[in-house]
C-alpha cells in the first residue's frame, strides 16, 4: 500500500468546512453505538467486546477519512492510504457490529436463546475474503471497494433491523421508526455518492450522513433508563 502523500487533483480539492464537517457523523455514530452497547441487556456482557471493538473498526475507519479531507483541504496532499482505509475498517466493523447485535437481539427476546460464539466466524471470514478480492484490484480499478460497500449496507440494514426489533420488544416504537430511519437515509447518502463529485454534492452527502447518524443517536436516546 502506498503511503506516500502526493499533490491531489483539484477535483478532489475540498473546502476545509466541509472536511471539518465530516467528523460530525463520525463522532455521532460513535455516541449512538456507545449508547446502544449501555442500553442492552446484561446477557449481552457475552458479546459486549467484540460490539465495542466493532465500534472502535468503524470511529477509526470514518476518522481517518474525515482527517484525510481535512489534509487535503489544508495542504492540498493526499494521503491516499487514510481514504482507502474507510472501507477496510468500516465494512469489517459493521459486519461485527451486526452480529453483536443480532446475538443481543436473541437472548433478549427469546429466553431459550444462547450465545453461540462461533458464528463470530461468519463476520469475521465474510471481510478478510472480500478484503482480499479487493486490494488488488486497488490499483486497477476507482471502484475496488465496491465488495466491501455490498458488506456495509448489509450490515447496517441488519443493524437497523435488530436495533428496531430490540427497540419494538421494550414497547419504544419511536426508537424502532428512528433506527429503519437512519437505515434509510444512509441508503441516500450512498445514492449520492454516486453523483459527480462537485462540492455541492458532497455536502448534499455529508449532510445526508450527519443526518443518519443523528437518527441513530436519537434512537438510542430512547432506549435509555430502559434496561435493566
Amino acid at each position: 500500500m502506498n503511503t506516500q502523500a502526493k499533490p491531489v487533483e483539484a477535483a478532489l480539492i475540498y473546502p476545509l468546512s466541509l472536511a471539518i464537517f465530516d467528523y460530525a457523523p463520525v463522532l455521532l455514530t460513535l455516541a449512538g453505538q456507545w449508547l446502544l452497547l449501555l442500553s442492552m441487556p446484561t446477557p449481552f456482557a457475552t458479546v459486549y467486546p467484540y460490539a465495542l471493538g466493532a465500534a472502535l473498526l468503524m470511529f477509526c475507519g470514518g476518522f481517518l477519512k474525515a482527517t484525510w479531507k481535512t489534509i487535503i483541504a489544508a495542504t492540498a496532499r493526499d494521503i491516499r492510504w487514510m481514504e482507502d482505509a474507510l472501507f477496510l475498517l468500516l465494512a469489517p466493523g459493521a459486519s461485527l457490529f451486526a452480529w453483536a447485535l443480532w446475538q443481543a437481539r436473541l437472548q433478549t427476546t427469546s429466553a431459550d436463546a444462547t450465545t453461540q460464539p462461533i458464528t463470530v466466524l461468519i463476520p469475521l471470514i465474510t471481510s478478510v475474503v472480500l478484503i482480499a478480492l479487493s486490494l488488488p484490484r486497488r490499483s486497477q480499478s476507482k471502484k475496488w471497494f465496491l465488495p466491501l460497500v455490498a458488506l456495509l449496507t448489509v450490515s447496517m440494514g441488519v443493524i437497523a433491523a435488530n436495533a428496531a426489533m430490540l427497540a419494538a420488544h421494550f414497547s419504544r416504537p419511536l426508537a424502532a421508526t428512528l433506527f429503519i430511519a437512519s437505515f434509510v437515509v444512509s441508503l441516500l447518502t450512498a445514492a449520492l455518492s454516486r453523483r459527480r463529485a462537485t462540492i455541492g454534492a458532497q455536502w448534499l452527502m455529508e449532510i445526508a450522513n450527519t443526518a443518519a447518524a443523528l437518527l441513530f443517536l436519537l434512537a438510542t436516546l430512547q432506549l435509555q433508563n430502559l434496561i435493566s
